[in-house]
């Protein structure tokens, strides 16, 4: 078979480093987007938006809110550390530091979400 053909050829390989050269830079420029925001954290009880927090630029310290929830901010993350409701799940949540990051204490109807200074992202899955 002095016609035989090789399965890769070099023209082949080219186009398939091409391709993975593409697709690396795409997640470079844009896997990488939603961490760069700046998180603002956004206080709401009963459905009203009540306070906003550049975590950024927010220093040290706690606010008292007018349901008797206790909310803090340290180190650019901001969580629950006190609560009137029976369970202190929202407490037991953590702190909340990257955008799209959400705490509640139901009872309390007390809402903590996070989000990006400039963010144009409608929803964010895990």
């Amino acid at each position: 078979m002095n016609g035989s053909r090789r399965l890769i050829e070099k023209r082949d390989i080219a186009v398939i480093l091409i391709l993975c050269l593409a697709v690396g830079l795409c997640f470079f420029l844009f896997g990488r987007v939603n961490s760069q925001k700046t998180p603002v954290a956004v206080i709401t009880v009963n459905g009203e938006e009540i306070k906003r927090i550049n975590l950024a630029r927010a220093e040290d310290g706690k606010i008292t809110l007018s349901n008797g929830v206790v909310i803090e901010t340290v180190n650019h993350a901001i969580r629950f550390t006190e609560s009137g409701c029976r369970d202190k799940i929202c407490i037991h949540t953590g702190s909340l530091d990257k955008v799209g990051d959400t705490a509640a204490c139901v009872p309390m109807k007390t809402v903590i979400t996070l989000e990006g200074a400039d963010s144009d992202i409608d929803i964010l899955t895990y």
